[in-house]
């Protein structure tokens, strides 16, 4: 199967440097070298950085979708496209 993602999406992203992601990503480290630490805090400090970092892709690729689809609907509305055909022949 054939990978279907744009090429700009395939590259790899830094992780987002921004205060919030960081104190997350100190804490689960904290965690880490702490042998006291119970597991469900450290589960739970993970769980918070992952949905974090996921969140941060998400919105990413929203960007990328929409900064994508104006371009798009001119390109399939475009003279000489199927789309734009269909349109001028359907019954009104």
């Amino acid at each position: 199967m054939e990978n279907r993602l744009h090429p700009a999406l395939r590259r790899l992203a830094p992780f987002p440097r921004d205060e919030a992601f960081e104190k997350l990503r100190q804490r689960v480290r904290a965690l880490l070298e702490n042998g006291e630490a119970s597991r469900w805090e450290l589960l739970r400090a993970e769980w918070l950085y992952d949905v974090a970092l996921l969140t941060n892709d998400f919105r990413l690729w929203m960007q990328h979708l929409d900064k994508g689809f104006g371009t798009a609907n001119k390109t399939a509305l475009s003279p000489g496209s199927g789309m734009a055909q269909l349109i001028e022949r359907s019954p009104r």
